[in-house]
């Protein structure tokens, strides 16, 4: 009698925890793209709470390790290990600041990890938590889009909420297409999704177009047209599919053909700037071109990774002895703008198989559970990693993490009730 009693009320501290993590995290969804500070706190503590329902769950330990959860546990910990590496074996106590990025980030993810073990394996009633993460996903797209509307009436040259240019851009774009995403491939299969899925892509590209981050303004039609092609292909809604291409090409070259030109031309400029100077005149995208390639030269000098100070040395003597690439000087103590180059540059072999682990990881598992969102996030992920590095700021980091959560709690295999593989 005494052991059931403990027993229910060990189930019932059970579904109380999950309810309050449910909750904080809608919370922290839902003020990704206005408020890090609110965000942040409520992923905390639903990581937290998470944290404590598998302490209290001692008897099913072995269900909480999956490849997913796995993969993010492995790619923080390579971030928050070199940091802890680096700092305390070098004593870099005076560029602590630079590294806060980095380990911050880890933390992040590895929260995100334990996150998603928590969630997976316990929430039982899968329609009632969609309808609450979708309408958080909702909330945050909408309140989002009017404090961009709101920037943008105010006559800011680059809308950046409340965050620089590039991160807001990264971080809408991400949201957006999760949101596009659920509704085409989840059970809203009816004649409006498509028509609401393409007036969520034009109010997105209005605001991308308006933070002037050109990275965004190609990739997302573009990742818009992938997902539509991964979620429609050899089904009966191949003619919207059509359609909805020929909306995106149209809408995109009819409502930001100016922009776009100017942007275009904007390129062209940079491109010449560094053919004609070997990378030594600054501009956006040669400098860009010059930390890319300074990057991978520090990388072949220390393959298992270095400090930043250690970086920045090599990079002097790099541009000095070659005379050309000089204006990537000024980004060694920042980040060298691609995901990869930028690992492999500062965390060295291991760091960038941790990458790529969890890269692989989560593209396996969006295709072979034929999760849109999931998969629109990865890409969105590998493409801004191209031309940024997503993990290093606080903001970016904690968004892409919610949507891996969000991706995965919304996937129609789990709404449906069916047990995940991993």
């Amino acid at each position: 009698m005494l052991m059931m009693k403990i027993k229910l009320k060990t189930d019932n501290i059970k579904k109380y925890l999950i309810i309050l993590c449910i909750m904080f995290i809608m919370i922290s969804i839902s003020a990704i793209l206005v408020n890090e500070r609110i965000a942040r706190i409520a992923f905390f503590t639903a990581s937290y709470i998470s944290i404590a329902g598998i302490l209290i769950d001692k008897n099913n330990y072995k269900s909480y390790i999956k490849l997913v959860p796995v993969s993010l546990l492995i790619f923080g910990l390579s971030k928050a290990i070199w940091f802890y590496f680096f700092r305390i074996s070098y004593n870099v106590v005076s560029e602590i600041d630079m590294y806060s990025g980095y380990i911050q980030s880890g933390k992040r993810i590895i929260l995100c990890s334990i996150l998603i073990s928590y969630l997976l394996i316990n929430i039982k009633n899968l329609s009632h938590n969609k309808k609450l993460i979708s309408a958080s996903l909702i909330v945050s797209f909408i309140v989002g889009t009017f404090f961009s509307v709101h920037q943008i009436e105010a006559g800011v040259s680059r809308v950046g909420l409340y965050t620089v240019a590039t991160s807001a851009a990264y971080m809408y774009s991400c949201l957006s297409l999760v949101l596009i995403s659920f509704l085409i491939s989840s059970g809203i299969k009816n004649i409006y999704s498509y028509p609401i899925s393409m007036i969520i892509f034009l109010i997105s590209m209005f605001v991308i177009i308006h933070t002037g981050t050109r990275a965004v303004m190609i990739f997302h039609p573009l990742l818009v047209f992938i997902i539509l092609l991964f979620t429609n292909w050899h089904n009966k809604y191949k003619t919207a599919l059509l359609l909805s291409a020929l909306v995106i090409t149209i809408s995109t070259s009819y409502f930001f053909n100016g922009m776009i030109i100017k942007k275009i031309n904007q390129t062209k400029a940079e491109v010449s700037i560094y053919e004609k100077s070997k990378g030594n005149q600054p501009s956006s995208l040669g400098a860009r071109f010059s930390m890319w390639n300074t990057g991978l030269y520090s990388f072949f000098q220390h393959p298992m990774g270095t400090t930043m100070k250690e970086r920045n040395k090599t990079i002097e003597e790099y541009t000095r002895n070659k005379n050309k690439d000089k204006s990537a000087l000024e980004f060694t103590y920042t980040h060298l703008h691609n995901e990869i180059i930028d690992t492999l540059s500062l965390q060295g072999i291991l760091g960038v198989l941790a990458l790529l682990f969890f890269y692989c990881a989560m593209l396996i598992k969006s295709i072979k559970e034929k999760n849109p969102m999931l998969l629109s996030v990865m890409l969105c992920l590998i493409a801004y990693g191209l031309t940024d590095v997503i993990f290093i700021n606080r903001a970016m980091s904690l968004l892409f993490c919610l949507m891996i959560i969000v991706s995965l709690l919304l996937n129609k295999q789990i709404v449906s009730g069916k047990k995940l593989s991993n």
